[in-house]
């Protein structure tokens, strides 16, 4: 293991607060900027150290983390940096990994091995620290935007980490094979035993890459879970789903065959339809598919032409679809096909984001997440902007008669159907439909775009 002589700064805006320490006051800018004041003081000091270590107070950084760093960034091209996990002690005696929380997941397109090592790369940047080499620092630096971040971007100080990949041009992959190396210890008492995963849900995860990089399993994403919107909020949760309380006495009264278009750990399904006789997973990909697979879901293809051709000849009595409709091209396409899959009196159970709601959230500055532009489509954002009207439409056109929208039942008024008031006051939209009497011709799920 390498001895370390270690030089610690503690960054403040109050110079009273740091008597008698190696401190650096760092003027405030905004809610969280004390954090990015190191990029300076790192760029004023790269000639003096091996080794930049960037850490929150409360993140336990081991001479053995060092160590790992040092060694490992030895043997990888000078614009790949090893990444690091965050994980937190439990009061039951093991850990949960931080890490992995609502839209944060590994990227299967993103594998690849470098000198024998498997890498794969992680949504979340943030792991409350990092560490870079001199060498990689200087890269970053001469990238020139580094140090030089405009002051409305001095808001975030989860920042302070990505920053320094997003803005110095490096990359941050995590070590597969090494894994237990580069995961950090999140000291804090706060959200103890809260959001992440357990010890079991990470292995399957970095076992699931091993399998993908050994070619055993399939490398594809259904949808693109990300959007180009300038939020995560609308980015497809693969952990911690927030189902509407409406929703359940839907699904609970399923026994029969489900079908879940999308699905992720399998947790959520298995809540849902505790009676159903088998539940068959979509999977947004094969790693988080590994757990629904691990939970007792038998799963496919994470690829709709793959999946639909292998259900062929399968009907369910119940497909549940959610959070997803609204990220294909074309949704009435998809709902046609499964549509076709559905028993005499089966059910399509879709939900979908309420951008209406949130556009007068928006007005009444409830919120600050941007919606997807009015104007922009799917072409350019990766998303369609749902409300009650669009996803009603959607589900005409497959042919399928709307019977319920957040667990109320409509009534027709003419041709139209009636808009309930919670059209502005629910965040997630719910509709249940039926095979109707209309037939819609199918298009191409990947090449059409709706409107």
């Amino acid at each position: 293991m390498t001895d370390f002589d270690v030089d610690v700064v503690v960054l403040s805006n109050e110079p009273g607060l740091t008597s008698g320490l190696n401190a650096t006051v760092v003027p405030l800018h905004g809610v969280g900027s004390l954090p990015l004041g190191h990029a300076q003081l790192f760029a004023e000091r790269v000639d003096r150290y091996d080794l930049f270590v960037y850490s929150a107070g409360d993140i336990l950084v081991t001479e053995q983390n060092l160590s790992s760093f040092s060694e490992l960034n030895e043997r990888l091209p000078v614009e790949i940096v090893p990444g690091f996990l965050r994980c937190q002690p439990r009061p039951s005696g093991d850990c949960t990994h931080r890490s992995f929380r609502t839209v944060h997941h590994w990227q299967p397109s993103s594998l690849r091995t470098i000198d024998g090592l498997g890498f794969a790369a992680f949504t979340d940047m943030h792991s409350a620290m990092y560490v870079v080499s001199a060498k990689q620092l200087t890269c970053a630096i001469d990238a020139g935007r580094l140090t030089t971040l405009p002051v409305d971007e001095v808001a975030e100080g989860a920042s302070a980490t990505s920053n320094f990949y997003t803005r110095g041009g490096l990359e941050w992959l995590i070590c597969l094979d090494r894994v237990d190396e580069f995961v950090v210890c999140h000291l804090s008492d706060s959200n103890r035993g809260g959001d992440g995963i357990g010890a079991e849900d990470f292995r399957l995860q970095v076992s699931a890459l091993r399998r993908l990089r050994d070619g055993q399993l399939d490398g594809r994403t259904l949808v693109q879970t990300e959007t180009d919107v300038e939020t995560t909020r609308w980015n497809r949760r693969y952990f911690d789903q927030e189902i509407p309380e409406h929703l359940w006495r839907h699904a609970a009264m399923t026994t029969g065959q489900v079908l879940s278009v999308g699905s992720t750990t399998g947790e959520v399904e298995l809540a849902l339809f505790p009676d159903a006789a088998r539940v068959v997973g979509v999977p947004v990909d094969d790693i988080v598919g590994a757990l629904a697979r691990h939970r007792g879901l038998q799963t496919v293809a994470p690829n709709f032409d793959d999946a639909l051709a292998r259900l062929a000849g399968e009907r369910f009595d119940a497909i549940w679809i959610h959070d997803l409709i609204h990220r294909v091209p074309n949704p009435p396409a998809l709902l046609a096909e499964l549509r076709g899959l559905l028993s005499a009196d089966g059910q399509i159970i879709v939900t979908a984001p309420n951008m209406r709601q949130h556009a007068l959230q928006l007005r009444l500055r409830r919120t600050s997440h941007p919606l997807p532009p009015a104007r922009a489509g799917f072409a350019r954002c990766g998303i369609h902007r749902s409300n009650w009207r669009r996803l009603s439409a959607w589900m005409e056109l497959a042919g399928l008669d709307i019977e319920r929208v957040d667990g109320r039942r409509l009534r027709r008024l003419g041709t139209h159907l009636r808009r309930p008031a919670f059209d502005l006051t629910h965040p997630t939209l719910v509709a249940v439909g039926r095979p109707g009497r209309r037939t819609t011709k199918s298009e191409s799920l990947i090449t059409q775009e709706t409107v």
